[in-house]
């Protein structure tokens, strides 16, 4: 460098300059130069590492790295190389100049905010990355990214605000940190929201209870739908009427709400009653046993026993069992039961408790219809009776 500074003052001197001028001219042409050099290296990261990077990325099979290493942070990663290259070079330039040493703490402090403005800038895109690829990615959308995401940077801006409030009046980042301390309980009350917020997004994170795409059932409120954006401060849900509820995360924590995404990964469950008349619960005839028996619905020994001792209600209940199970639309690898409950006044409760492959709500209820209608149907083939009370007749 001092080779430069020799080589710069000779070019002037030839040119004329002399005494205080010649100094002068030799410290702003450094300068220049020095200014010029970071302008180039920023321009080469940025017109040919820059390309040679993204076509790397472009080539790799993962996926990942086109969303964390896109455009945006590649760009803002090329303006960070000037300030660097101009805070190193900068020095030089002032050396053995004390006249001119307030220029050099104002360059090297505009230098400095500069700096630490482009790396908020490249943390930024980082961040808003992480956010997108969050709400791509399938392991990612299971967990709360989105608001731990703003609570970052929430907390990286702040940072990033107090040091170029220290470079700017030349004080130390930790003394003003420091001196926050007094102001702690103003900034509590100012994000107030934003903090109980990611406390209850954690909660809802670590415990797994709540993530984009799930549907949730919040009676008190009213709200019935998909969550749509689970952010630091509010959870969107997109209701079955296509209204948007927002909900305050904390919400979702203190009070209870009902989260159905079990069934998108079990099935949706059936749980439907009919009720029997107990008087026409009788023994199946011989003739009835041997139909049965060929159908399978009887065993050998019960087919075989002298007087037959089959009730049709049981045998009811063996064909529901079996179609069930041979219905392609029926979870055969879950909880499938034709149970009988405690009688009632209206009739035998028969509880069918199942669960269908379908998730998609009027595609299920639907088949649940079908299904229901299809057990009433057959009931008259056993001899068994729907109950169903007497309707009531008055005179008009």
């Amino acid at each position: 460098m001092e080779e430069l500074r020799i080589l710069i003052a000779g070019v002037w001197q030839f040119l004329g300059a002399e005494g205080d001028a010649l100094a002068g001219f030799t410290h702003w042409s450094m300068l220049a130069l020095s200014l010029l050099v970071s302008l180039g290296c920023g321009a080469l990261a940025s017109y040919i590492v820059r390309p040679i990077v993204r076509k790397i990325v472009e080539k790799s099979p993962s996926k990942i790295d086109d969303v964390l290493l896109n455009d945006d942070v590649l760009l803002s990663a090329c303006r960070i190389i000037p300030a660097i290259v101009f805070l190193n070079l900068a020095p030089m330039c002032f050396e053995g100049n004390k006249p001119h040493y307030w220029v050099y703490v104002l360059i090297e402090r505009a230098s400095d905010v500069y700096l630490t403005v482009m790396i908020l800038s490249l943390v930024n895109h980082i961040l808003d990355n992480v956010n997108r690829l969050s709400t791509t990615h399938d392991r990612l959308q299971k967990h709360y990214i989105g608001g731990l995401v703003q609570f970052v940077k929430l907390g990286v801006f702040c940072l990033g605000a107090i040091i170029v409030v220290a470079i700017v009046i030349n004080r130390s980042p930790m003394s003003l940190i420091a001196g926050l301390g007094a102001a702690a309980t103003v900034m509590m009350l100012l994000f107030r929201d934003s903090i109980v917020g990611l406390v209850a997004g954690i909660q809802l994170n670590v415990n797994d209870m709540l993530k984009p795409g799930d549907w949730i059932t919040i009676k008190k409120l009213g709200v019935d739908g998909t969550v749509q954006k689970v952010s630091l401060t509010t959870v969107k849900v997109r209701n079955f009427d296509n209204t948007i509820a927002t909900i305050p995360p904390s919400v979702l924590v203190s009070d209870s709400f009902v989260n159905w995404k079990e069934i998108g990964e079990r099935g949706r469950r059936v749980k439907r009653t009919i009720y029997i008349d107990v008087q026409s619960v009788r023994f199946g005839t011989a003739e009835e046993v041997a139909e049965w028996h060929s159908s399978g619905l009887v065993s050998d020994e019960e087919a075989a026993s002298a007087v037959p001792r089959v009730v049709n209600l049981t045998v009811f209940r063996r064909f529901i069992t079996e179609w069930l199970r041979r219905n392609a639309e029926v979870k055969h690898d879950d909880w499938l039961m034709v149970r009988q409950l405690e009688h009632t006044q209206g009739g035998l409760p028969i509880e069918l408790y199942f669960y269908f492959r379908e998730t998609e709500f009027v595609r299920y209820e639907q088949l649940a219809a079908e299904a229901m209608e299809y057990v009433v149907a057959s009931a008259a083939q056993f001899g068994v009776r729907l109950y169903q009370a007497a309707a009531l007749v008055g005179s008009y």
